[in-house]
């Protein structure tokens, strides 16, 4: 109420990839460790996909992540993330489509659990604290690649 920040939204979960569901926020005390982790891996805007559409997407495990955008300068830039470059519509639904569908980073497996975003951000965070060199195993046009932070 005195135009004092309190929170900061850190992610929306949406099933669309729009702006509608579930968002969550940190509060600002938690903010600054918060945005050291999060250069880790800023820069991705990605969807998860999972069951009809991982079907229809050719993805070979229960859920991955459509990457729709990738900043040049960030982290998934550099290591050569593809964003989607289509639009596609199932069911009425429109999806971008066309970009790298990520299945594991490091030794984590996309998955849907509620803190898999958070366990990610920590699990990036200290690779990179320990001067650790970070993989990306991405389905790409088909087929599974490695990606390797250089």
């Amino acid at each position: 109420m005195d135009g004092e920040v309190i929170g900061i939204a850190s992610h929306i979960s949406t099933v669309s990839g729009g702006f509608q569901g579930l968002a969550f926020a940190v509060t600002s005390n938690q903010c600054l460790d918060l945005l050291d982790r999060a250069q880790t891996w800023s820069g991705i805007e990605g969807t998860i996909v999972q069951g009809r559409l991982a079907r229809v997407l050719n993805v070979p495990q229960e859920f991955g992540l459509l990457v729709k955008r990738v900043s040049g300068v960030s982290w998934g830039g550099k290591i050569g993330l593809h964003p989607s470059s289509l639009k596609m519509t199932i069911e009425g639904e429109e999806f971008s489509v066309g970009g790298d569908i990520i299945l594991k980073i490091g030794e984590m497996t996309v998955n849907d659990e509620p803190d898999f975003f958070k366990k990610l951000g920590d699990y990036t965070y200290g690779l990179s604290q320990a001067g650790k060199k970070l993989s990306v195993t991405v389905l790409r046009a088909g087929r599974i690649i490695t990606l390797n932070e250089k």
